[in-house]
Formats: C-alpha cells, sequence, structure tokens
C-alpha cells in the first residue's frame, strides 16, 4: 500500500505591490507606537471656573441650580469632565436661562463631550433638527454653535450650545470624531468643554436671540482665563 503523504504547502512569489503595502502598514504601525512616546496633553486648569462668570448681566441674576439638564452619565464616562458648572439667572418678567458649562482637561476616543443631542432625548424630550448658527463670542469673534428645541410634556425648552476641543469648535458628532482622530495623529490629547444656555417657553420666535444675546454676554463678561477656557 503506498504510503499517504501531506501535500507540500504552496509558496507565492511576493508582488511589488504587496511588499509597498506591507511597507506603509509597517510605517503606519510603527508610526502610531511612535505617537503613544510623544502624546501631549492638556494640563487641567486650576481654577474654578464658576468663580470667573458674571454673577449679573443686566437685569440677570444667577443662581447656582442643580435643576439644569446635565450631561449623559454612564459608569463608563463618570469621569469625562472635571469640572460643572450649572446656574439659573433670573429677572422679573423673563424667562429664566439656563446655564451648564462642563469642562474636560483630556480628551479622547475614550473620554469626550457629550452632546445635548444625547442629554436630552435621555432625559425624556423630543428634540427637533439641530439649527447651525453663529455665535458672537466677544472682540469680533464668533463660533459655530447649534440650536435646538425640546418638548417634553411639562415643558418646551429652547437650547443653543457650542463645544471647543483645544482650538477647534466641531459642530456636530462627526465633526467632533474627525477633531479626536485629527489631534490623536498629531500626538495631542486636548481639553474640551460645552457651554449651553436654554430657556423655557411657549415662545418660538425669539427664543434663539435671547440665548445668542445672552451667551455673548457671559462670554464677553467673564474673566479672561474663563473666557479662554469658554471660547479658546
Amino acid at each position: 500500500m503506498t504510503a499517504l503523504t501531506s501535500k507540500p504547502e504552496a509558496h507565492f512569489p511576493l508582488s511589488r505591490r504587496d511588499a509597498v503595502l506591507g511597507g506603509l502598514l509597517l510605517s503606519a504601525a510603527a508610526g502610531a507606537g511612535a505617537l503613544q512616546w510623544r502624546r501631549t496633553v492638556v494640563e487641567p486648569i486650576e481654577f474654578d471656573i464658576g468663580d470667573g462668570l458674571p454673577e449679573r448681566l443686566d437685569t440677570l441674576i444667577a443662581h447656582d441650580s442643580g435643576s439644569v439638564v446635565r450631561p449623559a452619565e454612564t459608569a463608563e464616562n463618570k469621569s469625562v469632565y472635571d469640572q460643572e458648572v450649572s446656574r439659573v439667572y433670573f429677572a422679573e418678567d423673563l424667562p429664566a436661562i439656563m446655564l451648564m458649562i462642563a469642562y474636560g482637561s483630556a480628551q479622547s476616543e475614550t473620554l469626550a463631550l457629550h452632546r445635548p443631542e444625547v442629554c436630552y432625548p435621555a432625559s425624556g424630550f423630543k428634540i427637533s433638527e439641530s439649527q447651525l448658527v453663529s455665535q458672537p463670542v466677544g472682540d469680533g469673534r464668533v463660533v459655530p454653535a447649534n440650536f435646538f428645541t425640546g418638548v417634553r410634556a411639562d415643558r418646551v425648552e429652547h437650547v443653543l450650545y457650542w463645544t471647543r476641543m483645544g482650538n477647534q469648535f466641531p459642530a456636530s458628532w462627526a465633526s467632533q470624531h474627525l477633531a479626536r482622530m485629527k489631534n490623536s495623529f498629531q500626538g495631542v490629547v486636548p481639553d474640551g468643554v460645552l457651554v449651553r444656555a436654554s430657556l423655557i417657553s411657549p415662545d418660538y420666535s425669539s427664543a434663539q436671540a435671547t440665548l445668542q444675546g445672552f451667551l455673548e454676554q457671559l462670554t464677553t463678561r467673564s474673566s479672561p482665563r474663563v473666557r479662554t477656557v469658554l471660547a479658546g
């Protein structure tokens, strides 16, 4: 009986294209490894953001508040923010304006700002499509911001906010993700902040202008170092 022998393995010659592709992949892997060694991380700020915010804006007077809708929190993201400041600005015969500032010193794929389009539905709101607006922040500067309306059984809340990640102002989840990728490629772990103002009112027509005026005053009249945190 003839003994069975295993079929010898086939060996295919490495094409020039495969060699070039393999070299590129190795270079990319080496570059990614190098980034781990030269990462630049922003140092956390050593002051209380709330101390540099104006206590009064014209007739509006600030009060600390725990009733503001907070960023969504899970067991995985409790360490996203180093500081959270929530206040409500009251004035007679005017709708109260709620302010939320959430600051994180390290923005990455695992620690990232949570956009209000996620937080509000998590709190039971049905939200309108976000509108991109140009928000003045003083000194003739504007930053891209988002405006939307959230409706829940007990209230109609209009929301205006922006996010800063390092020196970029992503206006959508996609642009925020791209900003993180760009920073990662450059070996930078930036800080980030969410600045959000909202008011409860059935009047849709004036809500956006009211919130834009409020946030412009807020940034302009904050202390210089807090203004840098909010608007770069």
